[in-house]
């Protein structure tokens, strides 16, 4: 099954004396033609926090969207998309270089490399890793397992590619 998830829009919400406070994520999907999802984070203690999902059908000129039809749709593959987004520009704009080590500069670059490639709909996202860093897919396993252990990646979800986002780091 092809991956048609993809985050279109991240919408940031700002207080002054706050700083960033919210954020909207949008997702469309090739497979559901003229519907958007749209994805509420507020900011909490313990990171970005889900606080509102919508469904929307903008076009007036396509059918009527009934209940039935939501219920089937991949709301939860959607919602995995624009957190892994979320939780990637995050990283993009996170500590600086002089603040870790090479080690956990190595491992930061995995963890975002693992969420791109899980953001991007790809079964195996280590498998991907390790071509891309041109080492064996245990290599690139290890990586991962570390990424987590030092609470740059969530726990992992039983034998499934991704992390528990309900469960996120405190950092």
């Amino acid at each position: 099954m092809a991956i048609t998830a993809k985050v279109s829009g991240i919408r940031r919400r700002y207080v002054r004396g706050k700083g960033e406070v919210a954020r909207s994520v949008t997702v469309t999907d090739d497979a559901y033609p003229g519907i958007v999802a749209g994805f509420d984070y507020a900011r909490g203690p313990r990171g970005w926090r889900l606080v509102e999902v919508r469904i929307s059908q903008p076009d007036e000129h396509l059918p009527v969207l009934a209940a039935g039809a939501i219920r089937d749709m991949p709301t939860a593959r959607w919602q995995r998309t624009a957190h892994a987004h979320l939780r990637a520009a995050d990283e993009r704009r996170g500590a600086t270089q002089q603040q870790l080590s090479p080690q956990l500069l190595r491992l930061a670059e995995v963890a975002g490399a693992y969420r791109a490639n899980l953001a991007a709909g790809l079964k195996d996202p280590v498998a991907a890793i390790a071509r891309d860093y041109g080492v064996k897919p245990g290599t690139a396993g290890s990586w991962v397992y570390r990424a987590r252990k030092a609470g740059l990646l969530g726990e992992a979800l039983s034998r499934t590619a991704g992390e528990d986002i309900g469960r996120e780091s405190e950092s």
